[in-house]
């Protein structure tokens, strides 16, 4: 059935992770909708399973997002979303990297 997609740079909060691989990733896009997501960006997931990437619910990350619409055969939609690659890390004003 057709798909389309779309890939888009976008700030997001991460809500839900899960450190031993992709599946599990949940996160708040900028309309507030909160959605479950697949971390495909391999780098960020090691730097989170070494404990070397340190952030709390209220961070937001730029991230490059693949958005997938797929069409169902018993009609409507689904959307499904991936995290290509995490760009940025903006902290919460509250909890500053120094």
């Amino acid at each position: 059935f057709p798909v389309t997609i779309l890939e888009d740079d976008k700030e997001v909060k991460f809500t839900h992770i899960h450190l031993t691989g992709a599946n599990g990733w949940a996160m708040e896009l900028p309309d507030g909708e909160e959605v479950g997501v697949k971390m495909r960006d391999e780098a960020f997931l090691h730097r989170c399973q070494q404990n070397e990437q340190k952030f709390s619910r209220e961070d937001t990350f730029v991230v490059k997002l693949k958005v997938t619409r797929s069409i169902l055969p018993q009609g409507g939609t689904r959307l499904s979303y991936e995290v290509l690659r995490v760009i940025r890390h903006r902290a919460d004003a509250g909890r500053k990297f120094l």
